[in-house]
């Protein structure tokens, strides 16, 4: 032993109280930073919670995806789940007030991580199902019920050649019928974020056969990176290869 510790030895036999005092003081230091690491780490672990509750799984969102370009995300290592949202088109509505519905359908991962919040009922298990707005019921005695089926005639809003979407009923304006599509409903959701309050037309959304071919030229693609980290400069090196439009998100375990 050398002198150093017989020192430090004989002096805290001589000086036990103030030794039970350091001894305790370096317990509860030890705890505090402990207890502050872990709530520093729940409270990160809350916020993400939260984001998620809020908008959805996805940390990035690429918009009018060519579906051609669907399986470039699928083949992507840099990604580890890949949420496909695909325009299934406008309907005439005849069961509330809005006019027009407008449904997309998505793919199974989309509905588990997308923002589609279920108010009752279940999310649709295949494409002959389908869930509707909130924005959809009104109180009407037709007003379809959870397991009801309703049947819509699927086309276009068209207005002097241009098609419409979101925007007010015009005066020329007609509606192409394209074909008709009949869905059980499912259950209700609160209104999804690709319905806004500005938008003129209430909305569904259904589940995406992914055996069939995409009816449509473009989708929107959401997507959770392995290293996020990495997702700022792994989207805009996806998005400038495929040539389309990307929303990104900081999430909090990725900070």
């Amino acid at each position: 032993m050398s002198i150093f510790s017989k020192l430090t030895t004989n002096y805290l036999k001589k000086n036990r109280k103030r030794t039970i005092v350091t001894i305790i003081g370096i317990i509860l230091s030890g705890a505090m930073i402990t207890a502050v690491a872990t709530l520093a780490v729940s409270f990160q672990s809350f916020l993400l919670d939260v984001e998620i509750s809020q908008d959805g799984a996805w940390e990035a969102m690429f918009r009018g995806v060519k579906t051609e370009d669907i399986g470039e995300f699928a083949q992507d290592r840099r990604l580890t789940n890949v949420m496909v949202m695909a325009p299934v088109g406008m309907a005439k509505n005849t069961y509330s007030e809005d006019e027009f519905c407008y449904i997309k359908a998505y793919s199974k991962q989309a509905l588990e991580n997308m923002k589609i919040r279920l108010i009752e009922g279940k999310l649709p298990k295949n494409d002959n199902e389908i869930v509707l707005s909130n924005t959809f019921f009104d109180g009407k005695e037709k007003e379809p019920q959870i397991g009801d089926t309703v049947t819509f005639e699927m086309g276009k809003r068209m207005s002097d050649g241009e098609e419409l979407i979101g925007e007010a009923k015009v005066d020329n304006e007609t509606f192409i019928t394209e074909e008709t599509k009949t869905y059980t409903v499912c259950g209700k959701i609160q209104r999804p974020d690709f319905e806004t309050s500005k938008d003129h037309y209430t909305s569904g959304v259904t589940l995406l056969d992914e055996t069939k071919p995409i009816t449509h030229q473009s989708v929107d693609i959401g997507v959770i990176s392995k290293n996020p980290k990495n997702l700022y400069d792994d989207a805009e090196e996806i998005a400038d290869k495929l040539g389309v439009y990307t929303i990104r998100e900081e999430r909090t375990k990725g900070i």
